[in-house]
């Protein structure tokens, strides 16, 4: 009976550990993500609803994509559009209607022009939108429009998306490409080159070697790890190594991250986070959700969506510091390097 009675002890013992161990990994996890500053490099949503759960979400600030060349949405339908003339005026109606959001104080939000914004916006725990595009048809062929759209707050610009090629010169740069790449590296733009590996490899190599800052692509599953994407490893390295070692690679999705591996929520994108931080290294890892108003890409950051990342990260024995590089760490440090380049 005393035997009995020691190992049913040893159990309970052992099952208290089991859950004290859990419940420190919560704790953790609930004040690292609470520390972090949560930037995202990739979404589509700019409405009022977004900012709101963005402040429920402890999102501090993400990478609007305000247009996207060849599509839109209207009832959180895609549709097509097939004209060029008329998206620079597209473009800044949207930065309006984000503006309206934005100098209304009872919303609580910002427009993030200076790197020194995002640890305001954290500070005051404001919902800070960091304006960008997917296509540079809100350019309309004229490069002039990229300073326009710059003293307005633009800060970030994805020079591809397959719906034409306004950059492209057969499988090279165009000159004009060469023009949006100096002109964004002058005044201190992100570049973003998602997708643009869909058009050529060699494309790809000729934006590494005229952007003179670091690059981003903002969104991509890799296809090596498993999924076909837009990237190959050695591709990933060489954008990592992209303005002197200081690239940034955003991890496309949250919850919906690879599902057909089998793996789903926090744990898959910490299966990705695993297998990029060997190839590349934790600095240079970042999110992008790509979330967009479409039926079955609706979320919510009220939900634990996003904090599903970090107790799985935490769970997985990364460090405070490396957990909130990825979370935005990276994303704020990327753009400094951008703007630091402008400088010189």
């Amino acid at each position: 009976m005393r035997i009995k009675i020691a190992v049913i002890s040893a159990l309970i013992v052992i099952q208290a550990d089991c859950l004290l161990a859990q419940e420190t990994n919560l704790m953790r996890a609930q004040r690292v993500h609470q520390e972090a500053t949560i930037v995202f490099a990739h979404t589509h949503q700019y409405e009022l609803s977004d900012f709101r759960a963005m402040l429920a979400g402890g999102v501090t600030a993400q990478v609007m994509k305000l247009t996207t060349d060849g599509i839109d949405w209207r009832d959180r339908q895609r549709i097509q559009i097939p004209f060029v003339i008329g998206y620079a005026q597209m473009y800044s109606d949207r930065m309006d209607a984000v503006y309206d959001i934005v100098n209304n104080p009872a919303n609580n939000a910002m427009v993030i022009r200076d790197v020194a914004d995002f640890k305001t916006a954290k500070s005051e725990g404001k919902a800070a939108v960091i304006f960008g595009s997917e296509g540079i048809r809100h350019l309309e062929g004229d490069v002039t429009k990229l300073e326009e759209f710059y003293k307005r707050g633009l800060r970030e610009i994805q020079i591809y998306w397959p719906s034409g090629c306004q950059v492209c010169d057969g499988e090279h740069l165009s000159d004009f490409g060469r023009q949006v790449i100096a002109e964004a590296n002058r005044l201190g733009i992100l570049i973003d080159i998602g997708h643009i590996m869909q058009h050529s490899d060699a494309i790809f190599r000729d934006v590494l070697r005229e952007s003179s800052a670091p690059l981003i692509h903002s969104h991509d599953v890799g296809q090596d790890f498993g999924r076909k994407g837009d990237m190959t490893d050695e591709q990933i390295i060489a954008l990592a190594q992209s303005g002197g070692g200081r690239g940034v690679y955003a991890l496309h999705g949250v919850t919906t991250f690879y599902p057909d591996r089998g793996v789903r929520g926090g744990e898959s994108v910490a299966d990705a986070i695993d297998y990029f931080a060997n190839r590349i290294g934790i600095d240079h890892i970042a999110l992008g959700p790509d979330w967009f108003p479409e039926d079955e890409w609706q979320w919510t950051y009220e939900t634990d969506e996003v904090f599903e990342v970090t107790l799985a990260l935490v769970k997985r024995s990364y460090s405070d510091q490396d957990i909130k590089k990825v979370l935005g760490g990276n994303m704020i440090r990327l753009f400094e390097n951008v703007r630091a380049a402008a400088k010189r």
